[in-house]
């Protein structure tokens, strides 16, 4: 289908919303939706000075900071766990490569 219009100046801007309203519309339909219940009034102003800081709606600012926040913790977890790893493997020693004498020696450190 396509639409055919002349664009005058007194329906152009109208027209321009419409359009907008649709997409934005469109690309709304795709994607889920949260709701939060009893947020803190101090938690949102802070939400909505940083979406006004930015110039961002307050949605598009929440939606940034959980991607960033969930990126970030997810990283941390896995770089954390390798760092854990690391350790673990620097402390283990071999059995059989410890001598009697280095056996006793750790005993009496303990």
């Amino acid at each position: 289908m396509r639409w055919n219009y002349t664009r005058s100046r007194s329906d152009g801007r109208a027209l321009d919303r419409l359009l907008a309203t649709c997409l934005q519309s469109a690309s709304i339909d795709s994607m889920a939706t949260l709701y939060v219940r009893d947020m803190p009034d101090d938690l949102y102003a802070r939400l909505r000075d940083e979406a006004r800081g930015s110039r961002r709606s307050i949605g598009a600012a929440a939606v940034e900071i959980l991607q960033a926040e969930l990126r970030e913790r997810s990283e941390l977890t896995v770089g954390e766990l390798l760092k854990r790893a690391r350790k673990v493997r620097a402390r283990a020693v071999h059995p059989a490569a410890m001598s009697v004498a280095d056996e006793i020696r750790a005993d009496r450190e303990r």
